[in-house]
């Protein structure tokens, strides 16, 4: 990694230690190819930011789960260890939202005063026609 990235990096240390493997994984594939529109949208921050968030699905959606069924199942005890799974699984949900608003802010700033890139629909594209030619 060069000193820039291994910076940009180091800006993303507000990142949980869950959160850091998938976050420098997407700011590696940034490196290979930026050219992509979702590249272009959030930059390699938001990019990093969004992988963040993504990362905790699968515990948040795990944790959800067992919760619902401990609580289906079992009665007494059972229902607290429901209850604590339940709320780690809307806690780790609302920490992913965060993120996703951080890397909305970080494509933001990442565009500057540049518009949303989108990608182009209707019959336009059917026949040919490019919307963004100038």
């Amino acid at each position: 990694m060069n000193d820039k990235t291994h910076g940009a990096l180091l800006s993303l240390r507000i990142l949980l230690p869950y959160e850091r493997p998938a976050a420098e994984r997407a700011w590696k594939e940034y490196e290979h190819r930026p050219e992509t529109r979702m590249h272009q949208n959030y930059g390699p921050e938001g990019m990093a930011l969004l992988a963040a968030a993504r990362s905790g699905n699968r515990f948040t959606v795990a944790s959800g789960l067992v919760g619902l069924l401990l609580y289906a199942v079992l009665s007494g005890v059972g229902a607290i260890v429901s209850y604590a799974l339940l709320a780690l699984a809307f806690a780790s949900a609302g920490a992913g939202i965060s993120r996703g608003f951080q890397a909305g802010a970080a494509g933001r700033r990442f565009r500057g005063g540049r518009p949303y890139v989108r990608r182009p629909s209707g019959v336009s594209d059917l026949i040919g026609i490019d919307h963004f030619a100038q």
